[in-house]
């Protein structure tokens, strides 16, 4: 007879609390971790659109066990990552099997990400508001990614990026309206109720063509910007002023970065 998680745990602290036997909660504890790991594999498997087999299934196997460590251990290191993995190995085997995934030819992000970041994106999206950041970071050997990354629960869940050969520095704009306007061409497809979009940026992201782009595409935006920016209300930039002309700081209790203050400035943008 197969019982919900709740009622297993109930039974399981009754049993032993009556028969004093700790074994039988760990062993009914065990067995909820394993139906919590078959529901992952399950998820896994039918977001596929074609059914694993053979290797392929293994390969979903191991990504459903390290997910659920993951969210176990909270922790995104190798060492961590076996540490609460639920195979029935050794530690050391654990962390080699994780490794041999990681390199293996066949792991793939069109494979083993992108089929179930859409239903994410398609689920977090109801709640009526998508929160994204996009950022540029050094990875690997002399390379930098441009991201953007849906924010979910104090996580950010990359969603697009672009990679060039570069040690450091910023990317140039015609690379930020690239990666925007990916994801804008995404959500079109998945978002099926209304949604308020937010993009997130510090100042290398503070280009008008960027602002244009996220108006242009219906979203929100908040991204950081020097003072010295310079602001008009006209394509020709009549008349523009410095952005610190503009600092509310001495009328109001409102971030800038004018001499004293500490928080920065921020471009605010409603699409």
């Amino acid at each position: 007879m197969s019982l919900p998680g709740q009622h297993k745990q109930c039974l399981a602290k009754t049993l032993a609390k009556k028969i004093g036997f700790s074994q039988i909660l760990q062993s009914l504890q065990k067995t909820l971790q394993l139906d919590d790991l078959q529901r992952c594999k399950k998820w896994l498997i039918k977001h596929q659109p074609v059914a694993p087999q053979g290797n392929a299934l293994r390969r979903i196997n191991t990504l459903a066990s390290m997910a659920g460590a993951l969210i176990k251990g909270g922790q995104a290191s190798l060492q961590g990552i076996g540490k609460h993995m639920d195979d029935d190995i050794d530690l050391e085997s654990r962390v080699k099997k994780a490794k041999r995934w990681l390199k293996n030819k066949w792991t793939d992000s069109a494979v083993h990400f992108i089929p179930y970041l859409l239903p994410m994106l398609r689920s977090v999206s109801n709640s009526g508001e998508l929160v994204l950041a996009i950022d540029g970071s050094s990875i690997g050997k002399g390379c930098m990614a441009l991201m953007v990354s849906l924010i979910w629960r104090r996580r950010a869940i990359p969603i697009c990026w672009i990679v060039r050969q570069a040690p450091k520095g910023h990317f140039p704009q015609q690379m930020h309206l690239d990666v925007v306007n990916k994801v804008a061409m995404l959500l079109d497809t998945i978002i099926e109720c209304p949604c308020q979009v937010i993009l997130l940026g510090d100042g290398e992201f503070d280009g008008n063509e960027l602002q244009q782009a996220c108006l242009a595409h219906g979203w929100d935006y908040v991204l950081k910007t020097g003072k010295d920016t310079l602001l008009a209300d006209n394509p020709q930039m009549l008349d523009a002023c410095p952005f610190s002309t503009h600092c509310p700081c001495e009328s109001a209790k409102t971030a800038c970065s004018c001499r004293g203050c500490t928080s920065p400035s921020k471009l605010l943008g409603t699409g």
